[in-house]
């Protein structure tokens, strides 16, 4: 016997700041957004079935899911998102960064993988993101926290417990718990394991969406969505992109929607709990037609059109750029008329074409429109990325440019528009 628990669906990197619930999304329609755009997730309908909504305690923890009297599945308790967990939340994004740490003498940490600093000490060095790996076989927060890592996934607590009921006995099968094993071993190396494994993440007991760390069977506690962004059917890539593995590791995100050092063997594990599942080919083909309604604001942001900009919009003839009233910015974008739109990082943030960008610093406050002028970031808490040295390049007057504006990576974009520099920009 089989037992299905519709719970909905969404990953760590599926719902993230700023994404509007609706009726269709994976965001439940009734859930609670709190400042900064962090999502508390209630309940919502997934497939058709009705989901009960008392499973979310605002005041302190999830409630287990009931169960059979004869599930090996015992009743799981997740507690709310503690204050910390809130704090980083609601930080911005930090753009990613390799840190380096000394390592102790003795050390897991294997020989291929250990850098020599200018003073003679042996040092690790990794991407402190979501997507940023340690060596295989070796602990993401063994050497780091995940203060860093959490700021650039989303930001939602979502019931991470069981919502299908596997036979236990699949795990007397050798060959079975070596892969599961294995499996778990390269997402804990990985900072994704911050948000979605109540052992070994960001603070005991604490996980969303699914809960890598769970007993008996974890895969049990992802849903038919999930699996299928993990065996490579579902392509993931607008999230955020990859790191050279190079730089990682060997760890790549290109098949799976978990970085891994042997992606085959990832997606083969995943498309084979797809097939325990008994998914129909009809109902695969549904939820890969959902992906534009699940991923909301970033399908949106990375796969829509470029429209002329309105009034408010461009940049006047002292060089300032303005994006109307739409808020305060942390990127800003000048590019080419066609260039592509801009994505989340690693990978996706720098499409060909940029002219000029403008980071903010994380601990800076971000800009309002009218306070930045094009090639000369303001001397507080902002700098130029593109061009990496040397002056942006001079615009042309009667050619159009596009400008791509963002509070924040995620779904937070405040334009996405083209502009022909030279004509008049009514400002209110």
């Amino acid at each position: 016997m089989q037992r299905f628990i519709m719970m909905g669906t969404a990953l760590c990197v599926a719902v993230t700041l700023g994404c509007e619930p609706n009726s269709e999304s994976s965001v439940a329609s009734n859930s609670e957004s709190t400042p900064d755009g962090i999502e508390i997730i209630d309940a919502e309908e997934e497939n058709g079935a009705d989901i009960p909504s008392e499973g979310l305690d605002l005041e302190g923890e999830i409630d287990g899911l009931p169960v059979e009297e004869n599930s090996w599945q015992e009743n799981p308790e997740y507690p709310f998102p503690s204050d910390d967990v809130m704090a980083i939340w609601s930080l911005p994004y930090t753009y990613p960064e390799k840190e380096c740490v000394v390592l102790p003498e003795e050390t897991n940490v294997p020989d291929h993988a250990i850098t020599i600093d200018e003073d003679g000490n042996k040092t690790l060095c990794f991407w402190e993101n979501a997507q940023g790996c340690m060596p295989a076989g070796v602990g993401y927060t063994e050497y780091t926290s995940c203060d860093i890592a959490m700021t650039t996934s989303a930001r939602f607590f979502k019931f991470p417990g069981y919502k299908f009921e596997s036979d236990i006995t699949l795990l007397d099968q050798p060959e079975y718990e070596q892969e599961a094993d294995w499996a778990r071993d390269q997402i804990r190396s990985c900072g994704c394991l911050c948000c979605h494994d109540a052992e070994q993440g960001a603070e005991q007991g604490f996980a969303t969406a699914f809960d890598i760390g769970a007993d008996g069977i974890w895969t049990d506690t992802m849903t038919d969505f999930g699996l299928l962004t993990a065996a490579g059917v579902i392509d993931t890539e607008l999230l955020g992109g990859t790191f050279d593995p190079t730089t990682n590791h060997g760890f790549n995100r290109v098949k799976s929607i978990f970085p891994s050092d042997d992606e085959d063997r990832m997606t083969a594990f995943f498309l084979k709990e797809v097939e325990r599942r008994g998914l129909s080919s009809e109902e695969i083909q549904a939820l890969i037609d959902s992906v534009p309604n699940r991923f909301s604001g970033l399908y949106v942001n990375y796969t829509e059109e470029t429209e002329p900009c309105g009034p408010g919009y461009g940049i006047d003839d002292a060089g300032i750029i303005h994006w109307g009233g739409s808020g305060k910015a942390r990127y800003v974008y000048i590019m080419e008329a066609e260039a592509r739109n801009v994505g989340d990082p690693p990978g996706l943030d720098s499409p060909e074409g940029i002219l000029w960008r403008m980071d903010t610093r994380s601990e800076a406050e971000p800009f309002e429109s009218g306070t930045v002028m094009y090639g000369i970031p303001p001397e507080e808490g902002a700098f130029t990325r593109v061009p990496e040295t040397g002056e942006a390049p001079d615009l042309i007057e009667g050619t159009t440019y596009k400008m791509f504006i963002l509070k924040d990576f995620g779904p937070l974009r405040l334009a996405n528009c083209s502009f022909i520099y030279g004509e008049p920009v009514e400002v209110e």
